[in-house]
């Protein structure tokens, strides 16, 4: 496969009084940038085996802007837009990731660290919490939205079958990718002893546990080296990402 290199633009949301506060500390910018540079290494090394590498654009001037009300629900302004409309947008808006830093990304749920859009909306973000960027966080969340902005869904996506309304029915879609198992829990584990589950019994396959659009540990521990997509799922990131050119 062709080689796609995609430009990659980092936003820092702070507080009003400019402070960026995580894992109970006190950070600056010059501690953040660092952060960013690992996970962006931790990024191109979950897509090694793929067609796609990451180049970030602006480690020498990231976005910095002031505002308490972003950084309490950042998924939801970049969701719906209102944040793009009134900040900045860097780079090709068809090609470019934009990356949105937040303290929290929903604060009436606090059930997710990221967000991310899909190469057929006509928006273009992806909103990720401070707290996963190493060496706090395992990285992996990047990963995991990054595949979402090329077009890829959970592995626990369940496509109803219209006469059986049975997620595990043998045509269901899943996730409409071929090779991965159909699966309809969210497998998210915080414990390293656990490293199988089967929501879907009476069809082949057990969910795909390890996948990284499946669930994501907080600690790099939980994944080790065994975080994978599936050649499916490069197939359909790579004709997704046509969907941008």
């Amino acid at each position: 496969m062709e080689c796609i290199d995609i430009d990659v633009y980092f936003h820092a949301v702070a507080f009003d009084n400019g402070t960026f506060t995580f894992h109970d500390k006190s950070e600056s910018m010059e501690t953040i940038v660092p952060m960013i540079e690992a996970n962006m290494a931790v990024l191109n090394d979950e897509y090694k085996g793929t067609p796609f590498s990451f180049t970030w654009k602006n480690p020498d001037a990231v976005t910095v802007v002031n505002n308490t009300e972003w950084t309490s629900d950042l998924c939801s302004f970049v969701r719906y837009g209102t944040l793009q409309d009134d900040w900045v947008f860097l780079g090709d808006f068809k090609t470019s990731i934009n990356v949105y830093l937040g303290h929290q990304m929903n604060i009436v749920r606090n059930l997710t660290t990221g967000c991310g859009s899909f190469p057929w909306t006509d928006v273009n973000y992806i909103g990720m919490d401070y707290e996963i960027l190493p060496p706090g966080g395992n990285g992996l969340t990047l990963a995991h939205e990054v595949a979402h902005w090329l077009g890829l869904l959970h592995t626990f996506t369940s496509t109803f079958n219209p006469r059986s309304g049975d997620p595990c029915h043998p045509n269901s879609k899943g996730d409409f990718v071929d090779d991965t198992p159909i699966q309809t829990k969210f497998n998210y584990s915080l414990y390293v002893n656990q490293t199988s589950s089967d929501s879907c019994p009476s069809v082949e396959g057990g969910d795909s546990f390890w996948n990284l659009m499946n669930s994501l540990c907080l600690r790099r521990a939980c994944f080790g080296d065994r975080a994978f997509f599936t050649e499916g799922q490069i197939q359909r990131m790579v004709s997704s990402q046509l969907l941008r050119a």
